[in-house]
């Protein structure tokens, strides 16, 4: 058994002479204290995620560079190592090395260089950007960025972005709900977590919580309950965001269940009457929410302002989706394994992406541990070879194939009731 060597404390540095403090007033200026970091390293499987994010402001000053310091950190900063005592405050210059040549945004990574540029002294904004702001939004730019696949739901993410960055909303309270459409496994929720971040960071929400909520949290026993039991769920998301998974169980294929009317109805009235201070986002199927959410109230679908659609994941990117999680799980594949090949020939045993290359690894891993147990585990342990693909599949299509005779099974028996 490997043993890990003792760990030595970290050494502390020296600290520095204490200095008398100087308290300067100057009319027209409020700052406080600088020290606000984005605590981020929260579980992300955890559906009630709590993000530090600054207290929400109109929205007429997300953008601005001077609005406070705790938006721009302009003021004393509390890290040991940063060097702004060697800056004055200044506005960056266009002409600065580090910026580049970067005169408009394109894409996830301008934002992020922009954000890595900031400096608590140097450099708290360019060309009226907040970079604070944008230094925060790092933390969910990263996230979505390494999603595979979904060009064109961060294209329209970064538009949103660079839309409340320069400060055009004004002081309205746009409608910012959402539908996430897309096959299952296709990262629906995750897409809503990394929104609700970016909105907390950017201030347009002032709370950290993303509550996700299925009909059971919403529709009651008896009548009358269903609206009590979807208004409390929807004043526990004040702040922050309601995410409906599976929004169109809901409703029902003949539009004869009057207790999903009745939470429908509930929420189409607080999406506008409460536009600003909740963000409700719909996840589902398309054909399945027209048929069993929006058509229960015809005021519904104009309340939800932005629609993301995730299209089917082809075979390149489920390789790819496979490759992160191999990375993430610090293992390796033997180099005599075609992995393209692999998920080509082996596509339509995927239908819900994701999730199934979360399985198919499983029982890759299993596998795996099966074939090396009585090896040498410094020239094996965790290394996947074409054995491990070959019959980590045969497991895992033997479960799929059990999964469809039983649901069949019940398809047939439901025909005779």
């Amino acid at each position: 058994m490997d043993t890990d060597p003792p760990q030595q404390p970290p050494q502390q540095p020296p600290q520095p002479p204490q200095q008398p403090h100087i308290i300067v007033v100057i009319s027209g200026i409020n700052k406080r204290p600088h020290g606000e970091e984005n605590n981020d390293g929260k579980d992300d499987n955890d559906s009630d995620e709590a993000w530090e994010m600054p207290t929400k402001r109109s929205k007429s000053d997300a953008s601005s560079p001077s609005s406070s310091s705790t938006d721009t950190g302009i003021d004393e900063c509390n890290k040991s190592d940063c060097d702004h005592l060697d800056y004055e405050d200044q506005e960056i210059d266009p002409k600065d090395q580090e910026l580049g040549n970067i005169t408009q945004v394109n894409n996830i990574s301008d934002l992020i260089h922009l954000g890595n540029l900031y400096h608590c002294r140097r450099r708290t904004s360019y060309m009226g950007i907040n970079l604070y702001r944008l230094h925060k939004l790092r933390t969910p730019l990263k996230k979505l960025d390494k999603m595979i696949g979904l060009q064109k739901i961060k294209e329209n993410i970064v538009n949103q972005i660079v839309y409340f960055l320069s400060g055009l909303q004004g002081n309205q309270d746009d409608m910012m709900h959402t539908i996430i459409e897309g096959p299952p496994g296709s990262g629906k929720t995750e897409v809503g977590r990394i929104l609700g971040e970016i909105y907390m960071t950017m201030g347009l929400l002032d709370k950290n919580v993303f509550k996700i909520v299925k009909r059971s949290d919403l529709v009651g026993r008896y009548l009358g309950h269903t609206c009590m039991k979807t208004q409390a769920v929807i004043d526990s998301c004040a702040g922050g965001v309601m995410f409906i998974d599976e929004a169109y169980s809901l409703g029902d294929n003949e539009g004869r269940d009057s207790f999903s009317k009745e939470c429908l109805d509930t929420l189409n009235q607080n999406l506008s009457d409460n536009k600003g201070k909740f963000l409700c986002i719909i996840a589902g199927y398309t054909d399945a929410l027209d048929r069993n959410f929006f058509a229960f109230n015809d005021g519904l679908r104009r309340r939800f302002t932005f629609k993301y659609v995730i299209e089917k994941y082809t075979a390149e990117e489920l390789r790819d989706i496979f490759l992160s999680k191999v990375n993430d799980f610090g293992w390796s594949i033997s180099p005599e394994v075609n992995l393209t090949q692999f998920f080509t020939k082996n596509y339509q045993l995927f239908p819900h992406f994701g999730g199934d290359i979360e399985t198919l690894f499983l029982n890759l891993r299993i596998y795996h541990g099966r074939r090396i147990f009585c090896l040498d585990k410094t020239q094996h342990r965790k290394k996947l070879t074409q054995e491990d693909f070959d019959q980590g599949l045969r497991i895992f299509s033997g479960h799929r194939k059990k999964d469809n005779d039983d649901n069949m099974s019940m398809k047939l028996c439901s025909m005779y009731l």
